[in-house]
């Protein structure tokens, strides 16, 4: 891990500053437009912060780090295209999990710019705001190994450098008994860039509660973060299907439909009843297959 001296923290609601630059950390449930705002679809009352997050083994954990540049106050004044940037992701124990690194780029949709398309970028990694742009959202990409002690924990640092200082988002992953136990297939239809996320949901969760024979479905390409939402939520499934032994197969349908806000499998399944609007609700379907916790 990257020790350097003079580094600044500053933690609140899931962001650090230095000097009036911020970065945001998010689930990979919520984007940031490039002028610093989230997306539209993605707004909520208060989104969740990653502090300790508990992570499967044998599986991915996702997030999105968001730099953040103040706009020019004065007359004239521009966004702050040409201030270079570094930003690079640390972990001790080094090697504990595989990290990669994604820059975002930006598609307009509604009149909005959503970030989409993934371009992988080594560590640490230089850049610069292009001329428009106040804002440049990332998406890391960690993979638990199977191999990985369950029950411990690992330091994950966003680290953020501008000028002479450095700046350091902490997390503490804590690694679950939980283990993805065979390959996954990534098959399904991604939803339209401008939808709300959680809207890749629905189609997997249907197939896994209502049973029945899977509808053929491409493969998409891994080049976008709704790609790798689904390549997630697929593996979270196939935890699902474990915890039914301890649960029975009725017990974890109905604390997965609990946390989609639906209580009548029928409906749902005749594609009656739709999950939830929250962007985040399927956080607590994680909590329950990572770690047991009933959904409330």
């Amino acid at each position: 891990m990257r020790r350097l001296a003079g580094w600044i923290v500053a933690l609140a609601a899931g962001a650090i500053s230095l000097g009036g630059q911020t970065v945001i950390v998010t689930s990979e449930f919520v984007r940031y437009r490039p002028d610093g705002t989230v997306v539209a679809v993605d707004k909520a009352p208060k989104h969740r912060e990653l502090l300790s997050p508990a992570v499967a083994r044998n599986a991915h954990f996702t997030f999105r780090a968001t730099v953040v540049f103040p706009r020019g106050k004065g007359p004239g004044e521009v966004w702050p295209e040409s201030a270079p940037y570094t930003i690079h992701i640390a972990q001790n124990p080094e090697d504990t999990a595989k990290i990669a690194l994604y820059q975002e780029q930006y598609t307009s949709v509604g009149g909005e710019w959503i970030p989409d398309r993934l371009k992988p970028v080594e560590m640490p990694h230089g850049a610069a705001l292009e001329k428009g742009q106040a804002a440049q959202s990332y998406l890391v990409d960690l993979f638990i190994p199977a191999t990985a002690a369950a029950n411990q924990r690992f330091r994950v640092e966003v680290q953020f450098h501008r000028g002479d200082g450095w700046m350091i988002y902490p997390m503490e992953l804590r690694v679950r008994q939980a283990a993805v136990d065979s390959r996954i297939e990534v098959k399904g239809v991604l939803p339209p860039v401008g939808q709300p996320l959680a809207a890749l949901i629905e189609g997997p969760l249907r197939s896994y509660a209502c049973g029945g024979k899977a509808v053929a479905a491409p493969a998409p390409a891994m080049d976008s973060g709704r790609a790798l939402l689904l390549r997630n939520i697929l593996e979270d499934l196939n935890l699902a299907r474990q915890r039914e032994q301890s649960d029975t197969r009725d017990g974890v349908v109905f604390m997965l439909l609990k946390a989609a806000g639906l209580s009548d499998l029928p409906a749902f399944c005749a594609a009656k009843a739709q999950p939830r609007a929250e962007t985040e609700w399927w956080l607590k379907a994680r909590d329950y297959l990572y770690q047991a916790i009933p959904v409330r």
